[in-house]
């Protein structure tokens, strides 16, 4: 790669995976999208959307992240390979995949293929790439090409022949996620499954049975097997989960009236939390993106901005995801420190006063943001 060789190994993926989840607090993960079965695929391996998650940016980032701390003893200390492969193919999969004209924000490649997109240029790098890759068998030592490698040059070429084809028609762009055969799959699939099973229908079935689930509307794609629906998630999908699930009652208070507060055992809150590397990073990366959403709220207010974010680039896994450079925001130590105190409070306070969801009701409210704005005064006057 590069004019470099490196070697990239499956034993990096579930060594960080691992170690991601071994370092989880409050719920929250660097990696929060994977989980066992992207690890250990004999039950999804012919999904997709697996793989994409698995050979991604964010994954990429976070194993270089964890390589620069690791010991040098640790499987971790050197797995370039397998970042720079998760890197290439997580670019690659963009490059496929564009379903809109315009490149998503920061991602060149997640758009139309035009004269002017990157696309052809990458795809003639990515062929050579896959080329010059080889398999090493765990068993035998020896080296091989799989099936995979092979389709996707034969794929990354069929692409560049389409579009020059299609240039030659004067069409000025083409979407590659709409060269799929997932609808066709999903009607054969619909029209041999309709009323009984029959695999083998003849044009005159066919074509009655596709006049049918025309009329009934039961032609939507369906996510099963290998056709997936494309659903986008928010940066904090894990922490809102972990907010929403409710907590166990370790006290239950049948009467308000005769509920003596004083004899409710509270925990002190203490003023600092300490942390593994991985997980404060994962926390910073969080804060910042609260900061951002009520900066957002706020107009971005320089009081606000003064007392939210740090202009001191102090987080390693913001540094390392930032595809622009100045779309994600650093946190001010101040802020990050109430967001270490929320999750504190969420996970060791709230479930002492037997509420059922307790973390859903803090969740909805809007105390975070008045939290966030209680320092400007301008704000503070207007709500």
């Amino acid at each position: 790669m590069d004019g470099t060789t490196y070697t990239a190994s499956w034993d990096h993926i579930v060594a960080i995976y691992e170690h991601d989840k071994k370092n989880e607090e409050y719920g929250l993960r660097a990696l929060f999208k994977l989980n066992h079965n992207h690890i250990h695929i004999e039950r999804s391996k012919m999904k997709v959307s697996n793989a994409a998650q698995v050979f991604s940016h964010k994954v990429a980032s976070v194993i270089k992240l964890v390589a620069d701390n690791a010991p040098k003893e640790s499987l971790l200390a050197n797995p370039v390979g397998t970042a720079k492969l998760c890197l290439f193919m997580y670019q690659t999969f963009d490059s496929v995949n564009a379903s809109s004209i315009n490149a998503e924000y920061g991602k060149p490649l997640r758009s139309a293929v035009r004269n002017t997109s990157l696309h052809m240029a990458h795809w003639k790098y990515a062929i050579k790439e896959f080329e010059s890759m080889k398999f090493i068998n765990k068993r035998t030592g020896k080296l091989t090409v799989p099936p995979s490698v092979k389709n996707w040059i034969f794929t990354l070429k069929s692409f560049i022949h389409l579009w020059l084809q299609l240039k030659k028609c004067n069409i000025k762009y083409f979407l590659p996620r709409q060269v799929n055969q997932d609808p066709l799959e999903c009607l054969f699939g619909s029209v041999r499954s309709h009323g009984v099973r029959n695999i083998n229908p003849n044009c005159y079935q066919f074509m009655c049975w596709f006049k049918t689930l025309l009329i009934n509307n039961f032609m939507s794609l369906k996510v099963s097997g290998n056709c997936v629906i494309d659903n986008s998630e928010s940066a904090l999908y894990n922490l809102k989960n972990f907010i929403e699930s409710g907590s166990s009652s370790l006290l239950i208070i049948e009467n308000d009236k005769d509920v003596n507060l004083i004899n409710i055992t509270m925990i002190d809150l203490p003023t600092t939390v300490k942390y593994t590397y991985l997980t404060d990073m994962t926390i910073g990366y969080i804060s910042g993106y609260l900061a951002r959403s009520v900066l957002k709220d706020t107009h971005f207010c320089r009081l606000c901005k003064n007392e939210l974010i740090s202009d001191v680039e102090n987080n390693d896994l913001i540094q390392i995801r930032d595809f622009t450079k100045k779309s994600l925001l650093y946190p001010s130590d101040k802020f990050k420190n109430v967001i270490n105190q929320m999750f504190y409070i969420t996970k060791n306070i709230l479930p002492n006063f037997g509420q059922a969801n307790i973390g859903r009701n803090v969740y909805k409210s809007d105390n975070l943001k008045e939290l966030a704005l209680i320092y400007c005064l301008k704000y503070k006057r207007r709500n």
